[in-house]
């Protein structure tokens, strides 16, 4: 089960796999349990399912799930019931621009990163594309971060890491030091529990920012190793903040 906000993220942008149709028991209660569980954590109005040969999963869903007519689900009649279903789902519903509906795509992607308040990175943010890497920025023009197609995660500057700074769990405590490329597990304090190797993260002492970039490895390391790169900086304190690399 993979959120549409999140396709770009890995692993779940490599999920599309072929398949026989043909779901053994194992399959088929994994598929089942992932969504229940997707579906009971969020408030929809409708929900159309969309998947011929796929029967089984009418019991992880509302009972007032409207289900398309068998058949190849990319035929023209497939794809016609589909349309005719939707439309009905979204009958008398306000549209919602293009813009609007990826900014808030986008926030979904922040909050998943970041922890529930990370959407406040985008506030008031023009997102635009700069080759195939899309870019947040400011009314002031400043860029807070971008999000590069091969990681399918925000890249986040200084800038974007002052607009998180205590509001993630993504952030590292380290010693009074100025950090260049890297900081060591020996200049760690403290790290938020649910830091892994490769998540974005903000390297601070006593409240001030020091440096963003990706975590290279998990907290329970940065706290009990004390040897070993810990953080593999982007931007720091004496650095020039520009584009993210």
């Amino acid at each position: 089960v993979v959120p549409l906000e999140l396709e770009s993220f890995y692993p779940a942008g490599g999920y599309d796999v072929p398949v026989t149709g043909d779901w053994d028991g194992d399959e088929m209660r994994v598929l089942k349990e992932q969504l229940r569980s997707f579906v009971s954590a969020q408030r929809y109005d409708s929900v159309v399912c969309h998947l011929p040969g796929m029967e089984f999963l009418k019991e992880a869903l509302p009972p007032s799930t409207v289900f398309t007519p068998p058949g190849a689900a990319t035929s023209k009649a497939s794809l016609i019931a589909l349309e005719g279903a939707l439309k009905e789902a979204v009958a008398g519903l306000p549209r919602v621009n293009r813009r609007e509906a990826f900014l808030a795509r986008m926030q979904a992607l922040c909050r998943f990163q970041f922890g529930e308040r990370g959407s406040e990175l985008l506030e008031g943010c023009t997102l635009k594309y700069q080759g195939p890497n899309l870019k947040f920025f400011t009314p002031q023009k400043k860029q807070v971060g971008m999000i590069l197609r091969e990681r399918g995660l925000v890249s986040l500057t200084m800038d974007g890491g002052m607009r998180l700074l205590g509001k993630t769990g993504y952030e590292v405590q380290i010693g009074d030091f100025k950090p260049s490329s890297a900081i060591f597990a020996a200049g760690v304090l403290r790290a938020g529990k649910d830091i892994r190797p490769g998540d974005e993260v903000l390297a601070v002492h006593g409240g001030e920012l020091r440096g963003v970039g990706i975590a290279v490895m998990s907290a329970s390391e940065m706290e009990e190793h004390g040897k070993g790169t810990a953080i593999k900086l982007r931007h720091h304190v004496s650095s020039k903040d520009g584009d993210s690399q």
